[in-house]
């Protein structure tokens, strides 16, 4: 289970309107400025309880906890909240974009499963959207949705909606109309099947990142990794490799896996003391640097 927690800091495009229609814009001259809307939109609200908040379990990362493989999405994590007996924590799930609900139902691993078809950029592109409350929904297999609408909202943590699991929404996506369930595969080579949702998202305007504001690392709590702190660029994240007790620090950017979108490997034993390399040939020598000269290891 991964162990590390980021503050993942995001700019988000657009407001999430859900009209199709062009927001105009009255000038002093009396004439009209169309201001065209995003076509694709953050599955969570960036102004609602949680916002899109990939920092756990990211897309082509290896695990081997209740599920074993690698990661096919996304997920996006809520921040726990304290709640009374019997509330629940209402986090709104919306379509990424115009489209149609293909598949709605509870699937084993994941709780409620909502799954849309889309035509994008001339291509078929399918969205899922795990551990969801089907209940909240009136929607069906079938409904056309168009982007920003609400779909259902994520299943309340450790209950059947959620299959048992913490709440959080596992958010994929792939090339054409097939319906596929997997949210870990067995090879890295599977998820060519895939697409990665930081990529595409990024790609389609709906995130933007600063690249001048680097991540600072909260103190990690795996042997031995549990008095480390140091930062990385704002587009890497941190894999927990517990075959070889090592973190990698990679590119969330890219297809694979995320041990091979590597960029520094960084260890910490007894006889050897702390070890930081760099896995990636073609690494700027400035940013290596620069996450070498910010590590902080606490006596």
């Amino acid at each position: 289970m991964k162990i590390i927690s980021l503050l993942f800091l995001l700019t988000i495009l657009g407001a999430g309107c859900v009209s199709r229609a062009a927001q105009e814009i009255k000038t002093t001259t009396s004439s009209t400025v169309s201001v065209a809307q995003p076509e694709v939109v953050l599955p969570l609200d960036p102004n609602g309880v949680a916002g899109y908040n990939p920092t756990y379990k990211r897309f082509g990362e290896y695990f081997n906890d209740r599920f074993r493989g690698y990661h096919t999405g996304e997920d996006s994590e809520v921040p726990p909240e304290d709640l009374g007996p019997g509330e629940v924590q209402l986090v709104p799930v919306r379509a990424i974009a115009d489209g149609q609900i293909v598949f709605s139902s509870r699937v084993s691993g994941y709780g409620g499963v909502v799954i849309l078809r889309h035509d994008l950029d001339g291509k078929i592109i399918s969205s899922l959207y795990g551990h969801v409350a089907l209940s909240s929904s009136k929607l069906k297999v079938g409904d056309q949705v168009v982007r920003g609408q609400f779909l259902a909202n994520l299943g309340k943590g450790f209950s059947k909606d959620t299959d048992g699991e913490r709440q959080h929404l596992h958010f994929g996506l792939w090339e054409g109309s097939k319906i596929k369930l997997a949210g870990y595969v067995k090879t890295s080579k599977e998820l060519n099947g895939w697409i990665n949702p930081f990529d595409f998202l990024t790609q389609h305007d709906a995130l933007t990142l600063d690249k001048n504001v680097w991540l600072d690392s909260t103190q990690l709590i795996h042997p031995p990794f549990n008095n480390i702190s140091f930062s990385i660029p704002p587009d890497w994240d941190i894999e927990y490799v517990a075959s070889d007790q090592t973190l990698n620090l990679y590119r969330v950017s890219g297809t694979g896996s995320a041990r091979e979108r590597s960029q520094i490997s960084i260890s910490l034993k007894k006889t050897d003391g702390l070890s930081v390399i760099t896995t990636n040939p073609k690494l700027d020598p400035a940013i290596y640097q620069k996450v070498l000269q910010s590590i902080i290891v606490k006596k």
